[in-house]
């Protein structure tokens, strides 16, 4: 993935990733829960190995992995997976 490409993308999820911090934490940044959420497609490393990369815990990671999947899901859906029309049905049947 090239840096705009990464640009692109987390300006499509990143405010569905935005939390308020609690307690004493510091908030993971936007950037940082998209990147997380990449080495884990890319790579299929393990929770625990991912987070010992980053200095998260397990749970952590996959609260991270689990928002990114949804956040990607709920804005890349419409555009690349649109539900199919009468026409596109037609299209497709024709085609094959």
């Amino acid at each position: 993935m090239t840096r705009n490409d990464f640009k692109e993308v987390h300006a499509m999820i990143a405010t569905d990733l935005e939390d308020q911090g609690y307690g004493g934490h510091e908030r993971i940044s936007t950037k940082e829960k998209f990147a997380v959420f990449l080495r884990f497609v890319a790579s299929g490393n393990s929770y625990l190995s991912i987070g010992y990369s980053y200095r998260m815990g397990e749970r952590t990671i996959s609260n991270i992995i689990t928002k990114v999947s949804s956040a990607n899901w709920r804005n890349m859906q419409p555009i690349y997976l649109p539900k199919p029309t009468l026409d596109i049905l037609e299209k497709n049947a024709v085609d094959s």
